[in-house]
């Protein structure tokens, strides 16, 4: 079974991939919603399909007092992961999304899903394992694509190991486990073939179309318990 398209087993070309501006975005997207979470020192996030760590390390960077955790079902990438690590915030472990509250012993504050959860085998099972291993408060930041947008549809329809993410489905398992919802938007104009930084004029256009939900290439969605 495919879990990441066809980059299966080669962590290299996948973090290649990934040098882009949609993904820059993504990551100052990302950092600014934890900062305004005022973690505690101490706190801990979780990151569900955590891929090479490129993202947690730039975190754990920007945010030396949080211990970050990354899950990753593809044992060459947690390997990736664990070479490239440099800081004592950040941990990774080997196992599915639908199988996560049996491989921690940590609460957290908070939960990351990067472009994850329409690759998972179960939605519901994803959030009833996460659920389990939360804090009493806490916070869940997840960004898909956005299957309203014609691009992001029909790449996520064609592509090998790739289907459509459907936001009511996530909120529905969500509710169930006691989470609502804070904010339901759509981000990401500029599309990931767009390697170079864009000029600032295009960056602050990218601002204003990403909101008509048709633009957008990505849908986030953050829930709080």
């Amino acid at each position: 079974m495919s879990l990441n398209s066809i980059y299966d087993g080669d962590p290299n070309c996948y973090e290649e991939l990934r040098q882009c501006w949609l993904n820059e975005r993504r990551a100052e997207f990302i950092a600014t919603r934890l900062q305004s979470w005022d973690l505690p020192a101490g706190a801990s996030v979780l990151e569900i399909g955590s891929g090479t760590g490129q993202l947690l390390r730039k975190l754990s960077a920007s945010f030396p007092a949080v211990q970050f955790f990354g899950l990753e079902p593809q044992p060459e990438y947690v390997d990736y992961s664990v070479a490239r690590t440099t800081t004592a915030n950040l941990h990774f472990a080997c196992g599915k999304a639908e199988k996560a509250a049996g491989l921690f012993n940590t609460r957290f504050s908070g939960v990351l899903s990067n472009d994850v959860l329409h690759h998972v085998d179960s939605v519901p099972g994803t959030v009833a394992s996460v659920s389990e291993i939360v804090a009493p408060v806490s916070r869940w930041l997840a960004i898909e694509p956005n299957a309203l947008n014609p691009y992001a549809f029909l790449g996520q329809s064609l592509k090998s190991g790739e289907k459509n993410f459907r936001p009511r489905d996530y909120l529905r398992a969500t509710r169930a486990c006691g989470w609502s919802l804070q904010t339901h938007w759509y981000i990401f104009a500029i599309p990931p073939f767009v390697r170079a930084t864009p000029p600032p004029w295009l960056q602050k256009l990218e601002l204003v179309l990403e909101r008509i939900p048709f633009v957008g290439g990505g849908v986030y969605l953050e829930i709080k318990r």
